[in-house]
């Protein structure tokens, strides 16, 4: 596969000059130079350019003979810096370094444009040769461009300098995380769990585009110092101050992660409070402006007995760093922010890939975890769980701007990681399906003199210590069943519905009621385990000469759970 990065570093550094008048006695021919290509994240929105600087000892020829040089950097992109906070000239958090006989002069950048920074130097000695000028912490809008898109800047002197140079390569925007992994665990119908087990829905591998695309907040704030020292700058003006540094603990990244076709009832989800991975901490906060410090509410969930897969050393999320966080998502998504809290700036960092858990792994993973509160009224996801990551942090004044993807990338949950190797493990799409028995009435009549009684009865109380069932985990709830007549003349209402059937109970209906002059086959469908039919089919009754039959009904494996991979009931 090819290496972007690796391409760009290899073109080099291209010219990049001043276009100025010709009466101006210092003149440069040189390109303004960058130690490096900058890697800007495609997302941010207040991405720091490296420092540019025009000129070295032998670049620039002849002495200044004014004191007032005035320069123009125009960017490809629209520029972001912060307004400085009490500045009535309209000055922004970037400057400009003028070196002239080992003497350094300063300008604060001003706004010229919605691409463009001026800088007007004042006070300069005159005689003297121009050494160099240097731009530091310009800040561009990456976001208005496509990935992998190279950077250009151009330099244009307004008086006392002219230059033969043009537009240049200064940066190159890469994604800030790399395409996320979604790993979807053992498919799990709600009725086959125990109470309070908890199960694992699938894990989210994390990994970040380039060495420095994932920022915390101390970061950002030495980013923003080192490129913005404004000791000693004249022309600052009394009371003019830069407000980010007065921003503490906030202008770290923030990954949103936005879970979907989740159940919207019946269960509890649960996500790690903390994620620790190598050098990267990641910290669950209560949304995207919030600072770094993780929410304090995480509970530990089962025990070691009911933890379903990850039973081993004690309850689930007591070895998670703060514990579970639980919700419920009424709508069938959630979306966490997780805080970038602590990072290698010299490293790839990653959340740790899938492996095959027990408790001392879910530090490092941010696994989904789910319980079922209620079976009886489960209501899964439309399919297979989801997941979509996005860069997200604070607005203006703060550096951890970022903007929403146009189409952000939805990841599947599947039975492998295409980062990692396959883990057989965890085959499955985490996919949840309802607490049901399907009752099949193979012949129903109201026809030619026949006439047929159904019976349903709610079975799941079953007695102590024998829970367990060819068609399930039984479990004592009511619920309620509907009758879908195929045949010749179905009741006007189809699916009749049977009603609400309390467990231990039963409820009967008959055709020539419901369904009169129907002849055909019934499916019942129950939003409980233990259902269980009789039919009663009868001919002629009363009539000196009638007949019956009965049969029990038929208890079907749900399609849907066999495309899952599930056993059927």
């Amino acid at each position: 596969m090819l290496d972007f990065r690796k391409v760009i570093l290899a073109v080099g550094v291209a010219a990049l000059g001043l276009v100025g008048t010709a009466s101006a006695q210092v003149s440069c021919t040189a390109a303004v130079s960058v130690p490096s290509l900058g890697a800007l994240r495609a997302d941010g929105t207040t991405e720091q350019l490296p420092a540019m600087t025009l000129g070295t000892p032998t670049a620039c020829t002849g002495n200044i003979n004014t004191s007032t040089i005035s320069i123009v950097l125009q960017t490809s992109l629209p520029i972001s810096n912060v307004p400085l906070t009490g500045s009535t000239t309209g000055q922004v958090d970037a400057i400009a370094t003028l070196v002239s006989n080992a003497v350094s002069y300063y300008a604060i950048g001003t706004a010229s444009g919605a691409s463009a920074l001026s800088f007007n130097f004042t006070g300069v000695a005159t005689g003297n040769p121009l050494t160099s000028i240097t731009f530091s912490n310009v800040r561009v809008n990456a976001s208005v461009v496509a990935a992998q898109t190279i950077v250009t800047a151009t330099a244009l002197a307004t008086s006392g300098i002219s230059a033969t140079g043009g537009a240049g390569n200064v940066g190159f925007t890469q994604p800030s995380f790399q395409k996320p992994a979604f790993t979807g665990y053992t498919n799990v119908q709600a009725c086959n769990v125990g109470a309070n087990d908890v199960n694992a829905v699938g894990v989210v591998k994390l990994t970040e585009g380039f060495v420095s695309a994932f920022t915390q907040d101390a970061d950002q704030v030495t980013e923003e110092t080192n490129g913005f020292t404004t000791p000693d700058v004249p022309g600052l003006g009394a009371g003019v101050t830069n407000p980010i540094a007065t921003a503490a603990n906030d202008q770290g990244q923030h990954l949103a992660l936005t879970f979907s076709n989740l159940a919207t009832a019946g269960v509890i989800y649960y996500l790690p409070v903390q994620v620790v991975s190598g050098g990267l901490t990641l910290n669950l906060v209560a949304s995207a402006t919030a600072d770094q410090t993780k929410i304090a509410t995480g509970v530990a969930v089962g025990t070691a007995a009911n933890a379903g897969n990850f039973g081993a050393g004690g309850a689930v999320g007591v070895a998670g760093n703060g514990g579970l966080f639980a919700f419920t998502p009424t709508s069938g998504s959630f979306t966490a922010y997780y805080a970038v809290a602590t990072d290698n700036q010299g490293t790839i960092d990653a959340t740790t890939a899938p492996i095959s858990g027990n408790a001392a792994a879910l530090g490092s993973e941010i696994i989904l975890f789910e319980t079922i509160a209620n079976p009886s009224l489960v209501v899964p996801g439309a399919g297979a769980p989801t997941v979509s990551v996005a860069s997200v942090g604070n607005t203006a004044p703060y550096y951890a701007g970022f903007a929403a993807p146009a189409s952000p990338t939805v990841v599947t949950a599947s039975s492998f990681d295409p980062i990692a190797a396959p883990d057989t493990t965890h085959a499955g799409t985490g996919a949840l399906s309802t607490c049901n028995t399907t009752v099949l009435f193979p012949f129903v009549s109201n026809q030619g003199g026949y006439d047929t009684g159904i019976a349903i009865s709610n079975a799941s109380t079953v007695p102590t210590g024998s829970t367990t069932t060819a068609y399930g985990t039984a479990s004592a709830t009511s619920g309620s069943c509907n009758a879908y007549f195929y045949g010749a003349n179905p009741p006007s209402t189809n699916p009749y519905s049977v009603g609400t059937i309390t467990s231990g109970s039963s409820a009967v209906f008959d055709v020539q009621t419901v369904a009169p002059n129907f002849s055909g086959y019934v499916v019942v469908t129950c939003n409980f385990t233990g259902a269980h039919g009789y039919a009663f089919v009868s001919n002629g009754l009363g009539t000196g000469n009638g007949t019956s039959t009965s049969y029990l009904g038929v208890i079907l494996g749900d399609p849907a759970l066999a495309q899952l991979g599930v056993t059927a009931q």
